[in-house]
């Protein structure tokens, strides 16, 4: 091994175990997310117009593993079922309508390399349509506490002293109302609580009638668990516990007052 590569692999020992050991210490809040039109790339857009769309939703996680297919779990509301959704379901349930949990995978990678005859790479990205669609109906209750555990949680998102992302691992991004906010690979604190959280949804929605109780109950009390953190933390940092946001769009679709579940402070 001549001196310049051993050089090389010590300084990228070097990297990889300094990231490992900032990655470890992950922050207990989200952080902002940039403005989709400001990135050159355009995959960010690319992942959110695939798999979210123009139509309204309440709250949604999407999640962006470095080399496997990027999907999202989204919270809607229909004020009736209809069997001519434009976003047909691979498991379509003949209910009335109300709350349920989505979820939406891209079939292929949305960012994938693009190779040519000459042997130049090139990066491909752009929308797709070519997605899977599984959702569950969930009660209203429910619903109200799946809003609680996004609003608490989004309302501490703030930069980090330091900021990490890495070759392996998965971006995961959260929305709800005009609240945003996003994590690297969390190990730790209410972003990897948030992050289990909408991985067990995406269970729900893939789940049969026998297991969805069980899987249920999990993800409520993982999300109730979330909200009481979430409080403590903005006590801790801030000195009070914020009000989360009113929806006055998702009122005006689900047909609640101020005073409903989805607009309570």
């Amino acid at each position: 091994m001549n001196t310049r590569r051993g050089i090389l692999i010590m300084v990228s020992n070097v990297s990889l175990y300094v990231l490992a050991q900032t990655v470890q210490a992950n922050p207990n809040h989200l952080e902002p997310i940039a403005p989709y039109d400001s990135l050159d790339d355009g995959y960010h857009q690319a992942v959110f117009t695939s798999l979210i769309g123009k139509s309204y939703t309440f709250l949604w996680m999407i999640e962006r593993p470095s080399f496997t297919e990027e999907y999202a779990v989204v919270l809607r509301y229909d004020a009736k079922y209809d069997p001519n959704d434009a976003r047909p379901a691979e498991n379509p349930e003949t209910k009335p309508g109300g709350w349920y949990i989505e979820r939406v995978a891209a079939k292929e990678k949305i960012w994938r390399w693009k190779s040519f005859d000459d042997g130049h790479l090139e990066l491909d990205i752009k929308p797709t349509e070519d997605v899977t669609r599984y959702r569950a109906y969930i009660t209203e209750d429910f619903a109200k506490v799946l809003q609680e555990a996004w609003q608490s949680t989004l309302l501490l998102t703030r930069y980090g002293e330091t900021r990490v992302i890495g070759l392996d691992g998965t971006t995961l991004e959260f929305r709800s109302g005009d609240l945003f906010g996003e994590t690297w690979s969390p190990k730790t604190g209410l972003p990897a609580m948030l992050a289990d959280l909408g991985r067990k949804l995406s269970t729900v929605a893939l789940s049969d009638e026998n297991s969805r109780y069980t899987r249920l109950a999990e993800a409520e009390k993982l999300a109730s668990k979330i909200v009481k953190e979430a409080e403590a933390e903005q006590i801790k940092v801030l000195g009070k516990k914020m009000s989360r946001h009113m929806d006055a769009l998702g009122e005006m679709l689900t047909g609640k007052s101020a005073t409903s579940p989805q607009g309570r402070n």
